[in-house]
């Protein structure tokens, strides 16, 4: 069983943040904010690939939850239903701060956006992600 990354401070262990078009799944084509987080259980790699976002997931900082998006980005998200992508690495390693952060965001905004989630499929979600998460995104990445 994976070990769950500990969430302190009402935080989100984050590598990067950004505004693009999802080019993955069933959404593809649709405008996104990706919530890229750190850390991984797997390290994809072998003498012809390795994962694409080692570098990146690899430089991640706990940021408190009214810092993880600007205000850009959580107005494509409230106001204009941009989907809210959460990737990594491997997101449901975060699956406590995740869901933290959801019911956050809910609360503050007034709003569930349209969240989808890209996994390694190596760990199962939790029940309240599996109800609240609109789609998945299952790839070895």
């Amino acid at each position: 069983m994976q070990k769950e990354i500990k969430n302190k401070n009402n935080s989100l262990l984050v590598s990067e943040v950004f505004y693009s078009i999802q080019g993955e799944g069933q959404t593809m084509g649709i405008p996104a904010v990706f919530l890229r987080l750190g850390g991984c259980n797997i390290l994809c790699q072998s003498k012809h690939w390795v994962c694409d976002t080692i570098e990146v997931w690899r430089k991640s900082k706990a940021t408190l939850f009214e810092d993880v998006l600007n205000e850009e980005q959580t107005m494509r998200i409230v106001q204009q239903n941009a989907h809210l992508v959460i990737t990594g690495g491997e997101p449901l390693i975060h699956q406590i701060a995740i869901e933290n952060y959801l019911e956050w965001f809910k609360s503050k905004y007034k709003v569930k956006p349209i969240i989808e989630v890209e996994t390694n499929g190596t760990i199962l979600a939790t029940s309240y992600l599996t109800k609240v998460v609109d789609y998945w995104n299952c790839s070895p990445k």
